[in-house]
């Protein structure tokens, strides 16, 4: 084999072993849910991760996103993504009228223990702690007005104590710092799981579910 050609091998087994052209490396899931339809199963991550667990209600895939088919009640869509430092990013599609208010689920422990940051209005969300499944607020968060029925981005980050939102990439005001007995059962390294909330309407979609450390 000539020198230049075993060069540039060995130089491409070196990128595959190292992920320089992965282009999920910096990720640790990834998913564009582009799969098949299905009323019983939220699947795998297409891209990276492991698979999807209904933690509570029937969650399914529809048009290459993720709902809960039946829409009537609280439904729980987790993963464990091996750390609590994470950043969770997702399109989401809103049905915002009465309850129906989906969110973003971090450092979940049980169906009765996470931090949710949940949709309140087209400006606002509520951070909440579930403890023994009670839910408590911890605090608002405000963003320039999205529509309600169209996919917006959101992406929620939990480093340390401090949560933060942005949305359609503009930080949202309102930072939430864990203190005390809170910092002490959902602080850093406590949960590694993350997910999503349902409740309400089989409208709420979620979809291009990223999550970066």
């Amino acid at each position: 084999m000539p020198l230049e050609l075993d060069l540039r091998q060995k130089q491409k087994i070196r990128r595959r072993r190292f992920g320089v052209n992965d282009p999920y490396a910096g990720y640790l899931l990834y998913d564009s849910v582009t799969r098949a339809d299905s009323t019983t199963s939220p699947g795998t991550p297409t891209e990276k991760g492991t698979a999807w667990t209904a933690a509570t209600g029937t969650w399914g895939v529809l048009s290459n996103k993720l709902y809960v088919p039946a829409g009537t009640t609280e439904a729980y869509l987790v993963n464990d993504i091996g750390t609590s430092e994470c950043t969770v990013t997702a399109n989401i599609i809103t049905d915002l009228w009465a309850t129906n208010q989906p969110g973003i689920i971090l450092r979940y422990i049980d169906s009765s223990n996470f931090i949710l940051i949940r949709m309140s209005s087209t400006t606002t969300t509520t951070v909440f702690k579930r403890v023994a499944g009670s839910f408590t607020s911890l605090g608002a968060q405000t963003f320039s007005a999205i529509t309600d029925g169209t996919a917006a981005t959101f992406a929620a980050s939990s480093r340390g104590n401090v949560i933060t939102l942005s949305v359609n990439g503009v930080a949202a005001s309102g930072t939430i710092t864990l203190a005390g007995a809170d910092a002490t059962q959902f602080g850093s390294g406590t949960s590694t799981k993350i997910g999503f909330r349902s409740q309400g309407s089989a409208a709420e979609r979620f979809s291009l579910v990223k999550v970066a450390p």
